[in-house]
């Protein structure tokens, strides 16, 4: 059964290359998509912003959580976690029975501008 939640949405980007602005989009709609099918939730929170040679994503909702060891076997998590390695990045997860979960992504600068250097270099 899918719950109806309301999103609120921060952005406070630079400029990203386009393939960066695109992996960023995929994580975020994974995110949300789990939230839909899983939490629970009534709101959830997107962010997105620069900070301290980082990128940071971060999805926050107030729904029902899970057991961080339990075996997720969807798909979701899996894939953030590699489009986010595969950046360069790194995922934190907070979340426990009934406390709601934060999913932070975080992804060097550094590949922000190798990304943009093969851009402009093609």
């Amino acid at each position: 059964m899918h719950h109806a939640f309301s999103l609120n949405l921060q952005v406070k980007l630079p400029p990203l290359p386009q393939q960066l602005g695109y992996q960023l989009f995929l994580i975020a709609k994974e995110g949300l998509i789990n939230v839909q099918k899983h939490s629970e939730a009534t709101t959830a929170t997107l962010s997105l912003y620069a900070e301290n040679e980082q990128i940071w994503l971060t999805l926050t909702d107030n729904g029902c959580g899970f057991e961080r060891n339990a075996n997720t076997t969807g798909y979701g998590l899996q894939g953030i976690k590699e489009r986010s390695q595969l950046l360069g990045g790194k995922v934190f997860i907070d979340t426990g029975p009934g406390t709601g979960t934060q999913l932070r992504v975080s992804i060097p600068r550094q590949t922000t501008r190798q990304m943009t250097r093969q851009t402009t270099a093609a």
